[in-house]
């Protein structure tokens, strides 16, 4: 099951129908979490973007340990996927760890400037 779940890579609601299909033949009750997934999709595609362009991969994650929910990366089209030209995400737990009396809800996200002028430069 597991082999089959880090196989998922495709468009957004593509990707959550099949791991959907996954967790059910697991006997799984994951409703929950893939609705918040889907409503996150709806909000992204509501606020303009093409969910059509975009790959959910469920073996995507960002290197630091600290993140807590959803990451995300953002390739320039013909750059290298090891460089995106942005990437960032949930991160509730980090202040806590820093000494903070409790999670607090944060979110963030880093821009390449040379990697996004490359990118701009290849569309034009």
């Amino acid at each position: 099951m597991i082999d089959y779940f880090l196989a998922v890579a495709a468009p957004p609601r593509e990707a959550a129908d099949k791991v959907a299909m996954i967790a059910k033949g697991a006997g799984l009750d994951i409703d929950g979490a893939l609705d918040a997934t889907l409503r996150r999709f709806d909000r992204l595609a509501r606020d303009g973007i093409d969910l059509g362009r975009a790959t959910f991969a469920t073996e995507f994650g960002r290197k630091l340990e600290y993140y807590s929910g959803l990451v995300f990366q953002i390739d320039g089209a013909g750059m290298d996927e090891t460089e995106p030209v942005a990437g960032g995400g949930r991160y509730d737990g980090l202040l806590a760890a820093l000494g903070a009396p409790r999670p607090v809800p944060a979110v963030g996200s880093a821009i390449h400037t040379e990697r996004l002028l490359a990118a701009v430069e290849r569309a034009a």
